[in-house]
């Protein structure tokens, strides 16, 4: 039990420490990116001066800098200031190093009595030369911030030192960078441990002579940093003294009652005596997985029962997950453990993790508390699925694990189905009808004698790599999985430095009218060409940046670009061009996407009404009301909006009646299909003169011949697009197709 309560306390620190060590991580990118972009890069503090307004940094900077090599510098709030007095400025030019991440400290020019660090990189001109630095200057607050969450209690606290054990950060206002950690951890040898160790955990008395649990783990990235966790021994041990004084209590009575019946019936109660003994003596060290003898035709089987009774409860407040009032994740790992201790399984033994895909919209519809209500019915479902010899757990917020067995894989494969349709039978709360999707990793258990944590991590890979799929399936463990989510993890790091490397393009396709064959605007499509990984999908470049939170960057650069190089075309004497931008699901729940798209607008100069925003079907039915709020809002400034791949989804007339939409374009399939398939031509016959009806322009997609276009002009169609005329270009082969269909 103890142990148990101290890797509880250390997976908490761990957890913490790894949130902030990402944090940390993301804001030196930031950075690192700053350094790379070409602007700063030319040490030109005109465009310098320009560039920094527009730079996207992280709430938690105060502010950054670019300075040139004598210590010049401009900032983030358009002031001139020299730094070459100052340490980053010092480290990267005269002790040669390529980033700085100073301490944390109090600077003189800053009013708030809130300490701050700086995050400063180099910059190389295009000889490798360094010519400057960029430096970041981050408020500590959101670490104060960090800890002050972990505070559960009134006994419990986290802080961060540094390698010589002075704090960094420490959510008591009496504590500052100037204490250390002697102050609260008297002896020399627990402040060792704690400095020397990579982690760990400890008991140790602090000055007021109260007793603490403290456990400590490193941050990723800081050298030296350490986070503590201290919880009050009394507090952090309290259900485990009160378990075992009660177990002591009874065992003494027990021992009393045994000594009364054993004094006149010695030969016949000896052996009974002996297993209630052991029984009692086995749950006072801790192991609540015990079970007394309930057979005996005496008192003793009665209080076998009794005391086995007695266990359950205790378990029953220390194991079980007080929402869904399964086993937590630490008490099924024990349990399962114990299960196979007590004697050999013969079959299939498998362990499952499952996670629900998108669980957060239920608290986002139902409101809060809606996800807990739905855990507690999923719960239940499982309850009735599980067998006897089987276990299930909450492992992790939405995440159920699960001990399965099976005699073959065929019945293996019926039970996961089943386990599926567990989760996606509609459940109702508050008038609201959910199924839920689930992404399931799932490894067999070969050594049911095993410690698990090996299988653990498997189950957790497969479920990531579900996850990373888009969800909704399973996925059995395969040793592979593991470098496949790191290459991911790689290429999203690609991707976030793509746009400061130029790796990043736009190539686009024409749009044309049917009836003058004239070029009236363009459709803009985004690629990415990787050294290492090529020519990256456009459906791939999609998936990452929505997994890593790039695609509001990308989208964003991909409208204002797209924006810049329709004015420029306009200016060139080409017309009004239409430009054709696709935005995303999760573009469009952007709460910033309206300012995005009035800053690309007057950046680039281009008229609004020349703007044309693409969205799909389904991306268009999710969250109607703000849907049509955003795009009534943009309507306003001047854009307009099309649906894209219509007559592939919902295909729903509401569109007409509640989106303010201007253009409908027909998906591929029905026009490559209407030649040859009666059905194709019928839809898409209706599709255009029902948009002709509500005086919405079409655009069919997709035409590759002129049987195609010549059927679109019997048919009335407006304008088109397709490989007939042009695949996707760069902007100077578009000027020669333009200059032909003039």
């Amino acid at each position: 039990m103890p142990e148990l309560i101290q890797q509880n306390q250390q997976q908490v620190a761990e957890a913490r420490a790894d949130e902030l060590s990402k944090e940390l991580k993301g804001i030196e990118d930031i950075v690192e990116v700053a350094a790379n972009s070409p602007t700063v890069q030319s040490m030109d503090m005109e465009e310098i001066r320009e560039y920094l307004p527009h730079l996207m940094i992280s709430d938690k900077i105060r502010n950054m800098t670019v300075s040139d090599a004598q210590g010049n510098a401009w900032t983030t709030y358009d002031a001139f200031i020299d730094i070459s007095d100052q340490e980053q400025f010092e480290r990267i030019f005269i002790y040669d190093e390529s980033h700085v991440l100073s301490e944390p400290f109090h600077s003189p020019y800053i009013e708030e009595d809130v300490p701050i660090m700086t995050i400063a990189y180099s910059v190389h001109n295009g000889s490798r030369e360094k010519v400057g630095l960029v430096n970041a200057v981050v408020s500590m607050a959101f670490i104060e911030d960090l800890l002050a969450g972990i505070k559960t209690e009134e006994s419990c606290y986290a802080y961060i030192i540094d390698q010589e054990g002075m704090v960094v950060s420490h959510p008591s206002e009496e504590i500052g960078l100037a204490d250390h950690i002697s102050r609260w951890m008297p002896e020399e040898a627990h402040q060792m441990e704690v400095l020397d160790k990579d982690g760990g955990s400890l008991e140790y008395t602090d000055p007021d002579g109260e007793k603490y649990l403290g456990v400590y783990t490193e941050i990723e990235g800081r050298p030296g940093w350490k986070m503590v966790m201290s919880v009050s021994a009394d507090v952090a041990y309290a259900e485990y003294y009160a378990i075992i004084e009660y177990i002591l209590g009874m065992l003494l009575f027990g021992i009393l009652l045994i000594t009364i019946f054993a004094y006149f019936y010695a030969d016949t109660l000896a052996k009974p005596v002996l297993a209630l003994k052991s029984v009692f003596e086995s749950a006072a060290e801790g192991n609540l997985s015990v079970e007394a003898e309930e057979d005996y035709p005496n008192e003793f089987g009665k209080t076998g029962a009794a005391f086995n009774t007695m266990l359950n409860q205790i378990k029953q407040l220390t194991f079980r997950d007080p929402v869904t009032d399964l086993y937590n994740q630490n008490s099924f790992v024990v349990e399962l453990r114990q299960m196979f201790k007590k004697k050999h399984r013969p079959g299939n033994h498998y362990l499952l993790l499952v996670s629900i895909d998108d669980f957060k919209r239920i608290d986002s519809i139902g409101g809060q508390g809606s996800g807990d209500q739905a855990l507690q019915v999923v719960a239940g479902r499982l309850n009735n699925f599980i067998k006897k010899e089987e276990l299930i757990g909450r492992y992790y917020g939405d995440e159920m694990i699960l001990y399965l067995q099976s005699q073959s894989k065929k019945d293996f494969t019926k039970r996961l189905q089943r386990l599926r349709d567990i989760y996606d039978y509609p459940i109702y709360l508050k008038g609201v009808q959910y199924r839920l999707k689930t992404s399931i990793g799932i490894t067999a258990i070969n050594h049911p004698t095993t410690e698990l944590q090996e299988e653990i991590k498997e189950v957790t890979v497969a479920k990531q790599k579900v996850k990373r799929s888009g969800g909704n399936g399973f996925e059995f463990y395969n040793k592979r999985f593991k470098e496949e989510i790191l290459e991911e993890q790689q290429m999203e790091e690609a991707l976030f430095y793509a746009i400061a490397k130029n790796e990043l393009y736009l190539v686009y396709q024409p749009i044309l009218s049917v009836a003058g064959d004239t070029v009236i605007g363009h459709e803009a499509l985004l690629r990415w060409k990787n050294p290492v990984y090529g020519r990256v999908s456009v459906p791939r470049i999609i998936d990452l940046a929505e997994k890593s939170g790039l695609i509001f960057e990308l989208g964003e650069w991909t409208l204002t670009e797209a924006c810049r190089q329709n004015q420029q075309w306009i200016e060139q004497g080409y017309g009004s061009l239409i430009m054709a931008v696709n935005f995303s699901a999760l573009q469009m729940a952007d709460s910033k996407i309206l300012e995005t798209v009035s800053e690309s607008l007057k950046e680039s100069q281009m008229d609004p009404k020349l703007l044309n925003i693409e969205i799909t079907e389904t991306v268009a039915m999710i969250h109607t009301d703000q849907k049509v709020e955003l795009m009534t809002a943009l309507k306003k400034i001047g854009v307009t909006f099309s649906i894209d791949d219509f007559g592939t989804g919902y295909s729903s007339l509401s569109y007409f009646t509640n989106f303010p939409v201007d253009t409908l374009k027909i998906d591929r399939s029905f026009i490559q299909n209407m030649l040859i398939d009666e059905n194709a031509r019928t839809v898409t016959t209706t599709i255009i003169q029902m948009a002709k009806a509500l005086n919405l322009r079409i655009i069919a997609e997709g035409v590759e011949t002129r049987e195609h276009l010549e059927a679109l002009k019997e048919l009335d169609c407006s304008h088109y697009q397709g490989y007939l005329v042009s695949k996707p270009r760069l902007p100077k082969r578009c000027e020669e197709i333009m200059e032909k269909y003039r």
